[in-house]
């Protein structure tokens, strides 16, 4: 037997789990009691919020913390510390705004006036550009073509004639545009936030912070407190959009080093940089490509090196590891504003990827219509944030040596209580099924009723489905294990293309590539050009990091660099195979004719999924088209894991080509290991499954295929009773009835607690081997004849019945846990449908 999957099966606990831990200055007790209700859900580790904590880094925090770390200890439980005072990372405790303001975030931006020509020795003022602190830096002017605001030519420079705060201009023919280039610091939307591209900025994190969490509890370090984390540090020049793209940005960060280092990178005159500058606002001709991509590999390079770098190489010395994520949502990780450029190289440093998944920005079953979230604009394309999202943490764990396959994701925060276990489960599994595995559920919080952000695990008692939300994560931490210690098995690599869409040119974008594989179940990794540059061909296959892949495909564009050309060029004459979806590049960001234009292979988007799988070949392959079956296949010495995903609202039914060897299922929820006799897949909506290709299966029990038997329909009179969170007592709804939404026929609208069903039901002849209780608001734990069945969360609410049924008289109890949004009311929750309570369907046996 695999070793894995024995060590789920004897119960072994694991520490893939860290939720978020609340503080607010609670008494010592609460806290104990909190860490007591994280520990009892077979949770190893937690990471301490001091978000909410009004005295972090004073005498208070120090108490409380240091309190934390010692029962920490006592327990065998392991730290993790959110590193800063607010949300997001980067306000070093409030330092910028009392201590340092020389070093808070420093930017640049245009302002424009159109004056038209031919006129002599014209005045601008420029007064009203350069008020509290701010300075021109540059005035340019640009010929306008007509078309729409672009400009083309060659631009002049007008910063010589700036005397007196006027700018003079001879204005040639024509209508011209003057770009006057203003500098300012601490103006963004965080103006107390550290400056990025700054390490001495990034040193008051550490000074404020990091530095003293080591002088109060450096016993503690890499034992107990194991190491900190980044909330979504970015740039934050301009919040309020994640579209705030090159060219779209007004302000953008800057540094007095940036100048000369775009020059390098170009190879010209920093004043040639100056003179192509206003290309990073507007399209000013042929040459805002070449400006923009460089622009952009600059600072991204520089918030990697002076920020995560400086964190990560601090914390790594002090035998901690640093971990975080960034903003990737709809895309934001290739732009400034929220994020920080480049997604790879935000994270490259830490020591496991990272994103987050919170605020409806996946809804299981919501795979193509943009739906609403509580995010920007109100919106969330299932585009970006079903096919992407987790592969993008998932791809990076496996192409960083660094990261060694750990890929985290923040989880369940700010979706609100009508995120019931059901949801939890469906929204755990599309992760689980995408590479995901590590964990921060979010949140655990010591103060009840609390409106921040919910929902919250245990509520000081009142969550009723706070047992089984232990169970969950029991089950979730065996998954992890069981896809654990594996080679990731990938057909593709697929271009993150942030340079291409920097560019300002035309352009597909790589999520619009892994929707179209992910839905022919090939599975892929994403690369970013840092580490495309160092891929390699060996034997047939694309190498990066030990994995192999069959292709790289990367998204049609109107541009690539000259870098990437050259070393897509290397490879397909090396034999590599280079596909791209839809237009191929002709030219590249500077201006430079593509060599692979001429070698690469080129396919409609719509038609990728057929092209690759015929050209090619794949993994796996389904008997039928199922576009919303998710698959993930790891390779474990001579065994091959793969986990399946519905991601559909229908029930699937196929066969898998493509899998050698006897298949054994490991069921990671009942904890329970069989042996199967085919391949087919059968999966109700929002369903998972584990099959292990290879194993020994002799001595298994066979796998329990109840959606194969004949079914029954029970009619029956229930009776029901219900038990509040809020006093414990045991209150008959109806007796005698039938079943039926007590929320909204029950007169239990505001109800959260627990509802008793029990009910009788005669057998005779043949005993049935399986009940299926239909649709269930929101959990079960079954009883027959006082035999456990077992619990269940999510459907199918199918229970084995085989040791528990007999001939004549039945009596069957089904306790139901509600979902708590009912009671709670909460803000968030008003973005998701508030499901039936109860037993509502029929309840059917199987034979």
């Amino acid at each position: 037997m695999d070793a894995k999957i024995k060590e789920c099966l004897e119960n072994k606990e694991f520490d893939y789990i860290l939720p978020f831990f609340w503080q607010h200055g609670e008494e010592h007790q609460v806290l104990l009691e909190e860490m007591e209700a994280i520990r009892k859900c077979g949770i190893k580790s937690f990471c301490v919020e001091s978000r909410t904590h009004e005295q972090f880094c004073e005498d208070k925090w120090w108490l409380d913390f240091g309190f934390i770390l010692k029962k920490a200890k006592e327990t065998g439980m392991k730290v993790w510390l959110l590193d800063d005072k607010h949300f997001p990372t980067g306000y070093a405790n409030n330092a910028m705004e009392k201590k340092y303001p020389h070093l808070k975030q420093r930017h640049f931006r245009t302002e424009v006036v159109d004056v038209m020509g031919p006129r002599k020795d014209l005045a601008l003022l420029t007064d009203f550009y350069t008020n509290d602190g701010d300075r021109l830096l540059r005035a340019v002017a640009y010929k306008r073509t007509g078309e729409g605001l672009d400009c083309d030519g060659e631009g002049i420079d007008l910063t010589p004639t700036y005397e007196d705060s006027l700018v003079r201009f001879d204005v040639p023919e024509g209508m011209w545009r003057v770009f006057f280039i203003v500098f300012s610091i601490g103006k963004g939307a965080r103006p107390h936030y550290v400056d990025m591209l700054n390490p001495e900025a990034t040193d008051v994190m550490i000074s404020e912070i990091y530095q003293p969490h080591y002088d109060h509890f450096k016993e503690y370090f890499g034992n107990t407190l194991v190491g900190f984390f980044s909330d979504e540090p970015g740039f934050n020049q301009e919040i309020g959009s994640y579209f705030c793209s090159i060219g779209k940005a007004k302000l953008l960060p800057y540094c007095d080093s940036l100048i000369p280092e775009i020059a390098a990178k170009l190879g010209v005159g920093e004043d040639e940089v100056w003179r192509l500058a206003p290309g990073l606002w507007w399209n000013v001709g042929e040459k805002t490509a070449a400006v923009r991509v460089a622009y952009m590999d600059v600072v991204t390079r520089m918030y990697a090196e002076n920020f995560t770098e400086k964190l990560a190489g601090w914390s790594n010395a002090h035998g901690v590891m640093y971990i975080g994520h960034i903003i990737e949502d709809m895309n934001a990780s290739m732009h400034l504003g929220h994020s920080a450029g480049n997604y790879f190289r935000a994270l490259d440093a830490e020591d496991m990827a990272g994103i987050d998944v919170v605020l409806h920005q996946v809804m299981p079953g919501q795979n193509e219509m943009m739906h609403t979230a509580r995010i920007y604009d109100r919106i969330a394309d299932p585009t970006f944030f079903v096919y992407a999202l987790a592969k993008l943490a998932a791809s990076h764990s496996h192409i960083n040596p660094k990261m060694k396959n750990r890929a985290m994701c923040e989880i369940f925060g700010a979706y609100g209580f009508a995120e019931g276990l059901p949801f939890m489960k469906k929204l755990a599994d599309h992760f689980l099924a995408s590479g995901i595995n590590r964990y921060v559920p979010h949140a655990f919080t010591p103060k009840y009723p609390d409106r921040d952000c919910p929902p919250h695990f245990w509520c000081r008692g009142m969550n009723p489905q706070f047992t089984l939300f232990g169970e969950l994560m029991r089950y979730m931490q065996r998954v992890i294990h069981a896809l654990d210690g594996s080679a990731h098995v990938a057909d593709a690599l697929v271009y993150y293309n942030a340079e291409s869409e920097w560019s300002g040119g035309k352009t597909l974008l790589y999520f619009d590539v892994s929707k179209r594989l992910t839905q022919a179940q090939i599975d892929f990794d994403f690369i970013s050009q840092d580490y495309a540059l160092i891929t390699e061909y060996n034997d047939g296959k694309l190498v990066l990091n030990g994995n192999t892949y069959r292709a790289l495909v990367l998204p049609g564009c109107e541009y690539i660099t000259s870098a990437l050309d050259e070393k897509l060029v290397w490879l397909a004459k090396a034999g590599a195979k280079i596909v791209f979806a839809g237009d191929v590049p002709k030219k590249t960001s500077d201006g430079k004719k593509t060599g692979i234009a001429s070698l690469a292979m080129q396919t409609p988007l719509d038609e990728l999924g057929d092209f690759f799988r015929a050209s090619f070949g794949t993994d796996i392959k389904l008997s039928t088209d199922e576009k919303y079956v998710r698959v993930y296949h790891v390779k474990r010495d001579a065994l091959d894991v793969y986990m399946f995903k519905n991601d559909s609202e229908e029930t699937v039914c196929t066969a898998v080509e493509g899998i050698s060897g006897d298949i054994a299922v490991y069921d990671a929820w009942s904890n329970a290991y069989f042996k199967k006799f085919d391949a087919a897949l059968h999966l109700v909506p929002g369903e998972s499954a584990i099959w292990v290709a290879g194993e020994d299966v002799s001595g298994l029990p066979e796998f329990r295929e109840w959606y194969r038997g004949e079914e029954k329909a029970l009619d029956l009179l229930w009776d029901c009773d219900a038990q509040s969170v809020e006093d414990g007592v045991r209150r008959p709804v109806f007796t005698a009835g039938k079943l039926t939404n007590l929320a909204a026929r029950g007169g239990l609208t505001r109800f959260s607690g627990k509802l008793f069903y029990s009910a009788e039901f005669e057998i005779s002849g043949a005993l049935p081997r399986f009940i299926d209780l239909g649709y269930v608001g929101e959990t079960a734990d079954v009883k027959l004849n006082g035999s456990s069945l077992g619990a269940k969360i999510a459907p199918p609410y199918v229970f084995e019945i085989g040791g528990a049924v007999r001939e004549g008289s039945n009596r069957i109890g089904i306790e139901v846990v509600t979902n708590p949004v009912y009671r709670e009311r909460d803000d968030f929750s008003r973005y998701m449908p508030i499901l039936p309570m109860g037993l509502t369907g029929e309840v059917k046996l199987i034979y």
